[in-house]
């Protein structure tokens, strides 16, 4: 039993470790623009962070845009039967400058990372308080899971978050 639980430990880790293992098939991304991918998601989150607080700009909701392509695919999973789709960077623009404002104190907490070939997966809480009518309250966190990936220019190309 002791055998089997070690066992189990290590192939979870092994898993879910940050270390890269480059596709011997594939080949399309080098080592160094591999590595890269987790670091600009990272920095892609913190843009995001900036575009829910009280006093976010259209100026922040470009520079989040920014490590998108311009014909990025998002996809907003609330659950199977309900989601919400943008492609393109100008759609979904639009649709973040809508809600400027209705939101502040935002906190955007990385919990776990997989980084794998052109593809990373974040796991992230977001705190925050929304404004309903004319007070503020604070928003349950909000657990997400972010699906992106990456063209070889090192932008996001398809982003699909599970709520």
């Amino acid at each position: 039993m002791k055998i089997l639980f070690i066992i189990s430990i290590i192939h979870f880790s092994i898993l879910f470790s940050p270390v890269n293992y480059q596709s011997a098939i594939s080949g399309n991304y080098d080592r160094e623009l591999q590595d890269s991918f987790l670091k600009i998601a990272k920095g892609f989150l913190l843009a995001k962070e900036k575009t829910f607080q009280e006093k976010a700009t259209s100026q922040d909701v470009d520079s989040f845009l920014s490590f998108c392509s311009d014909s990025v695919q998002y996809e907003h999973i609330l659950s199977p039967d309900k989601k919400f789709s943008f492609t393109g960077k100008e759609q979904w623009r639009d649709g973040v400058i809508s809600h400027l404002g209705e939101t502040r104190n935002a906190k955007i907490e990385i919990v776990k990372s997989i980084e794998r070939q052109n593809i990373v997966i974040i796991e992230y809480n977001l705190y925050r308080e929304i404004k309903t009518g004319g007070s503020w309250k604070k928003d349950s966190k909000k657990i997400t899971v972010s699906v992106l990936e990456f063209d070889k220019d090192k932008k996001i190309k398809k982003i699909t978050d599970y709520l």
